[in-house]
């Protein structure tokens, strides 16, 4: 008999969606080490977007909510190669501000 986890990667290969289940894997690992990492007053200013191709989308509020994360880009890499070992952080795009729906 096979276990759970096992019959859980077999399912998501066959439907085709290991790449999105990966992305969605990235960014909630992302979150968390943010959630620990980042100043309780700042985090707020901090939202992932996405992650997709090797790029990770961060909307920032402020610049300076954008600087702590530059400054975590070392961390946020190692998350990214846990979660996924065959995934890379090619790029961090951040935007500034408030995000509009054409942006990213």
């Amino acid at each position: 008999m096979q276990s759970l986890k096992h019959l859980v990667k077999s399912a998501v290969r066959r439907a085709g969606i290991s790449t999105q289940v990966s992305a969605a894997q990235i960014v909630t690992g992302v979150k968390v080490f943010l959630d620990a990492a980042v100043l309780p007053g700042l985090r707020s200013s901090i939202q992932i977007v996405s992650f997709q191709h090797g790029i990770l989308k961060v909307n920032c509020a402020n610049a300076v909510a954008a600087h702590e994360l530059r400054s975590l880009e070392s961390g946020v890499r190692q998350v990214i190669a846990e979660t996924d070992p065959q995934a890379e952080l090619r790029q961090l795009v951040i935007h500034l501000g408030t995000p509009r729906p054409y942006d990213f």
